[in-house]
Order: structure tokens, then C-alpha cells, then sequence
């Protein structure tokens, strides 16, 4: 029995040892194996076996501000509504104060797809 503190750790964990797909706006980032993850400093580490090697990948995900979790995949978002909970002043202080060069995430959502293997 694994015990988590994390629901999104729960989730992961179910897709150890599976092949999983990482998708960033109808684009594939990364694809392999799942082999380890770890969540520290509001960053998701994942350690990916890539089908044609034997050499793991790191791929590292900020810690989404909101995630959800659905029969063929993991939905990451990071959108900001999501992170200011829909309140406009926030966003309006968001919006001009601390977005001077966002990341390629940011207000966006990342799938992480699950296969059978």
C-alpha cells in the first residue's frame, strides 16, 4: 500500500512502470516509460524510458496550479485563472506587474496520456 501525502502523487504513482506521453499543445514533449517521479521545490521530476533506449530521461514540470485526473490521462494546468481563483484583481496584478517573460506553460495545460502496455 503506498501512502502519499499528495493526491497528485497518488496519481502518479498508478503509472509507474507504464508508457506515458507528455502533450503540450497538440505537440508531444516527451514519451516513455515512467519510471520514477518525485515532487520537491514546485517542481514534478519525471525519470522517462525512452522505447528505443536505455538511457532515462529527466524531464522536469512546474507544479501545476490545478490538476485533474481522467481515465486516459492527467490534465496539468496552468492557467491563470486557475491560480488567482477567478478574482480579478489578482489577475489584473498578475497581468502587469509580474509577467515580464512567462514560461511556454503558462496559460496553457499539459496532458500527460496513458497507455496500456
Amino acid at each position: 500500500m503506498n501512502i502519499y501525502v499528495e493526491p497528485i502523487e497518488n496519481d502518479f504513482a498508478s503509472l509507474l512502470q507504464k508508457r506515458i506521453q507528455i502533450v503540450h499543445k497538440d505537440k508531444i514533449l516527451k514519451e516513455g516509460r515512467l519510471m520514477l517521479f518525485a515532487i520537491k521545490d514546485f517542481y514534478l521530476t519525471l525519470q522517462l524510458m525512452p522505447k528505443d533506449s536505455k538511457k532515462l530521461i529527466h524531464y522536469e514540470l512546474p507544479y501545476p496550479f490545478k490538476y485533474s485526473n481522467q481515465k486516459d490521462r492527467i490534465i496539468l494546468s496552468y492557467q491563470q485563472r486557475h491560480f488567482s481563483k477567478d478574482d480579478a484583481e489578482i489577475e489584473h496584478y498578475i497581468l502587469f506587474y509580474f509577467i515580464n517573460n512567462p514560461s511556454k506553460l503558462y496559460n496553457s495545460e499539459v496532458f500527460i496520456n496513458k497507455f496500456q502496455n
